[in-house]
């Protein structure tokens, strides 16, 4: 049935902005696509693989140590939290906090990986929105963090509550790693990787703030939100847009020349501690 009424929406570019407004402010549930489909697929469980072997990475070149005390947060786990019975199962930690906004768990994975792990899953909490983590965290107390998030925080429209949450319960020697994607990742994507930025924030949360599409925050947005809790942060990995997609922007964007060094981080890593 919603397959069917998005397909009648989505014939133009008008229709596309009225079955974004339906999905965020009327029928969510009914048109909103998140949590379904197949994630039974090979794809995605190797997806969620290497998600978990980029932390690993991150973790063995950043020395990032873990105590019986420390609790690991999985941000935004999305789909499957696996990765979080991993860490349960990798690192010596007291609890893994598998978080979410939105509670679209497919719980396929988690079981085949369960099945033949079965040692820490007793140490994985599930957690979804952020008046739920605020009361757990509020039981946990201040300790240190390791928080790691990947193609995550762009989604997030509350960023600034969440972190200052999760920075009040966390103490000196606390770690993040996230890995935040910049370019437009829905239909408009087609006019280009930076075409979302072409309408008003008026507009943008009018179709988009409910049903996780980007914040369109830039780079430099999330620097400062860092520097702003006296994080110390280092940038793992940046890449920028190629210069033609950059000259494309500035014409649907209409904007000078020298405004378009903004926009020029398609994605970006970053590890930060709290000093």
């Amino acid at each position: 049935m919603r397959k069917f009424i998005l397909k009648i929406l989505r014939n133009n570019i008008y229709l596309e902005y009225i079955s974004y407004f339906l999905q965020n402010n009327v029928f969510n549930n009914l048109l909103n696509f998140s949590g379904s489909g197949n994630f039974q697929n090979k794809e995605v469980f190797d997806r969620y693989n290497s998600i978990y072997s980029n932390y690993l990475q991150v973790i063995k070149n950043s020395s990032v140590y873990t105590s019986c005390d420390d609790i690991i947060i999985d941000f935004g786990f999305g789909y499957s939290s696996v990765n979080s019975y991993k860490f349960a199962n990798d690192f010596n930690v007291s609890k893994v906090i598998a978080y979410d906004e939105f509670n679209v768990r497919q719980t396929y994975f988690d079981e085949k990986y369960i099945a033949h792990n079965f040692s820490n899953i007793f140490n994985v909490e599930h957690v979804y929105g952020i008046d739920n983590l605020s009361k757990l965290l509020q039981n946990l107390g201040k300790r240190r963090y390791i928080v790691f998030s990947n193609a995550v925080l762009e989604h997030v429209w509350n960023l600034n509550d969440v972190f200052e949450l999760i920075d009040r319960f966390s103490i000196s020697g606390s770690v993040q790693f996230h890995g935040i994607d910049l370019r437009c990742h829905n239909k408009f994507l087609t006019k280009g990787p930076l075409y979302f930025h072409r309408f008003s924030d008026f507009f943008w949360k009018l179709i988009a703030n409910n049903i996780g599409h980007p914040n369109r925050k830039l780079k430099d947005d999330y620097i400062n939100l860092f520097n702003s809790y006296n994080y110390q942060v280092d940038i793992i990995n940046e890449i920028s847009f190629p210069n033609e997609i950059l000259i494309d922007a500035r014409e649907y964007l209409n904007i000078f020349p020298n405004q378009i060094s903004r926009y020029s981080c398609s994605n970006l890593e970053v590890f930060i501690t709290k000093t």
